[in-house]
């Protein structure tokens, strides 16, 4: 008898000892934040984010042999909220493995210092901040303002013949004033400049447009927030409607045309993804994907949503495992993925790199040309 019940307790101890292996790790979920502009300012861009990522996770909902939980935090257009969003989804169960950081530059900055803090892998899409490039855990994807700054000059210069050209800067931001210096700095000696400077806020220029009637500009360049320069480009083309509009991925918006109220119509601006020229599979299924799914064009911001979520995808599947200074390591490794925007390399190194202009049209927003920054372009 006391053979058997010894017998029955150890048979218990293996099954205790059976259900205790494995188990976790079958049942544990990863978790991939996301902290993002949701409502309030930079809504637009950052639901276009949202849906790339969306996007991704029903493309690839498991890995590690584990299901993908998509957790999102809204900072309502307010930078200091993706510090909280970050603090918030890395130390309040369930926390997450790695984060998906937001789009707005200033709003970047902020979530960049809680996430070297912390030391979780983080990746923003279409962040362009010129400032978070070297960190150790934040990495980016779309190319930073000054890259974008540089191949608007180039293409200022070399197709549209500009020599006198107004830069409209967003003095309260944290990418306006980068945008300008690279803009001038880019530009060959011959083309005179001249900074015109706003406010975060402002709904009403007429400073700028009595500034920019008074000089012998050709062109106007306006970087900046969506909604402010849609109204800035609406009051400037009612005066001069022969000057020549750029500006940067903010405008790569269905709601940029009705904003200006036609007013943007010629526009040119930068973009990192042009759906009229697709230069990988992946783009294309994307591109379908999201026609299906929306009713309409995607924008770049979605599409660098979706790669941010599946570079985040890939490395946690090359690092075989949750911890974070794997993830970390496989993503700075990353030189060979081919996404949506097209070949994308995270290592501190980067032979060149291309952007492309769009131009503003009634119906929607068309290609118009590939500049690529070389090493010495840059």
């Amino acid at each position: 008898m006391k053979k058997f019940a010894g017998v029955l307790a150890l048979l218990g101890l293996l099954f205790s000892l059976s259900g205790c292996l494995g188990a976790p790790d079958k049942e544990e979920r990863i978790r991939i934040g996301l902290v993002e502009s949701l409502s309030g300012l930079d809504q637009e861009t950052g639901q276009e984010v949202l849906r790339g990522v969306q996007l991704a996770h029903q493309d690839r909902g498991r890995v590690l042999g584990r299901p993908v939980d998509l957790i999102t935090y809204d900072t309502r257009g307010l930078a200091y909220e993706a510090a909280t969003g970050v603090t918030h989804l890395t130390q309040v169960a369930p926390k997450v493995h790695a984060l998906i950081g937001p789009q707005d530059s200033q709003a970047s900055l902020e979530a960049a210092l809680i996430v070297e803090r912390v030391g979780i892998p983080a990746l923003s899409g279409a962040s362009s901040s010129a400032q978070i490039k070297n960190t150790d855990f934040y990495h980016m994807l779309a190319m930073d303002d000054r890259d974008q700054a540089r191949a608007m000059a180039l293409f200022a210069v070399d197709q549209l013949n500009l020599s006198h050209i107004a830069i409209c800067i967003d003095e309260e931001s944290a990418n306006g004033p980068v945008f300008a210096q690279a803009f001038k700095e880019a530009l060959p000696a011959y083309v005179k400049t001249y900074d015109l400077n706003y406010h975060t806020g402002e709904t009403h220029f007429p400073f700028i447009v009595d500034q920019v009637k008074r000089l012998p500009v050709e062109g106007v360049y306006c970087p900046g927030n969506l909604e402010v320069t849609s109204l800035l480009v609406k009051e400037i083309k009612s005066s001069l409607p022969s000057l020549v509009l750029m500006g940067a991925d903010p405008w790569d918006h269905e709601n940029f045309y009705a904003l200006t109220e036609g007013a943007g119509q010629g526009a040119y601006f930068t973009s990192q993804f042009a759906h009229q020229k697709l230069t990988t599979e992946s783009g294309g299924r994307f591109y379908q994907a999201y026609q299906r799914a929306y009713g309409q064009d995607p924008t770049s911001f979605a599409a660098l949503g979706y790669d941010a979520y599946m570079v985040l995808w890939e490395a946690l599947d090359r690092a075989e495992t949750t911890d974070p200074h794997a993830i970390q390591r496989e993503l700075v490794r990353m030189r060979d993925f081919y996404g949506v925007v097209g070949h994308l390399d995270l290592s501190p190194q980067k032979d060149q790199q291309k952007l492309e202009i769009l131009v503003q049209g009634e119906d929607a927003s068309h290609w118009k040309e590939t500049v690529t920054l070389t090493n010495e372009i840059k």
